[in-house]
């Protein structure tokens, strides 16, 4: 399972291999990294999924079954 937290302008990247019960955070960004500007007017985050083999052509894959957002009032 994959998951992201946005917190305190700052996002966590977060995976599990247990069914969610634990999460393990691989990475994490600063808020505004997927904001999207343009011609000076605020569109909004914007977050999909996307699979790659870093160039080099490979046999592996990634299978999405669903996606679930939550959101959280920001305080």
């Amino acid at each position: 399972m994959l998951r992201v937290i946005s917190k305190d302008h700052q996002y966590q990247y977060q995976y599990s291999l247990d069914q969610g019960r634990e999460y393990i955070t691989f990475m994490s960004s600063k808020g505004d990294l997927i904001l999207s500007h343009r011609t000076g007017s605020y569109t909004g985050a914007y977050l999909g999924l996307y699979a790659t083999g870093n160039g080099k052509s490979t046999k592996a894959f990634m299978d999405v079954d669903w996606v679930f957002y939550q959101g959280f009032p920001r305080s």
